[in-house]
């Protein structure tokens, strides 16, 4: 059950900014994915825990704390900046291997002069 949720979640946050990277509405952008209804409902607004997670964590990124002491009572704060630091790594990680895979390779030392 555990390892569901924290699926459900990961998919939440890299499906957060979906709209943006497909140039169109979440609404949209859903409707071409398999995405578990959780997870679609709350990046379509649906009220919930999954949805309160999610404004949780935007509230985190703009410094909103007044919404993160009102919305993130149950979780502790050291917590909440562990998994989200932790989700910028993961973030970079990423982007580090994707640009990795797109680099052209350096020609062999023996072809340079």
């Amino acid at each position: 059950m555990l390892s569901a949720v924290r699926e459900e979640l990961f998919l939440l946050g890299l499906f957060s900014v979906l709209d943006a990277c497909m140039d169109m509405s979440i609404t949209d952008a859903l409707k071409e994915l398999a995405v578990p209804a959780r997870v679609k409902g709350a990046l379509s607004g649906v009220p919930g825990t999954m949805r309160d997670v999610l404004d949780l964590v935007l509230a985190f990124e703009r410094a909103d704390w007044d919404t993160i002491d009102a919305k993130g009572q149950a979780i502790n704060r050291d917590v909440l900046v562990g998994a989200y630091l932790a989700s910028l790594d993961w973030a970079h990680a990423a982007c580090v291997t994707q640009y990795e895979s797109r680099r052209p390779s350096a020609p062999p030392a023996s072809e340079i002069r």
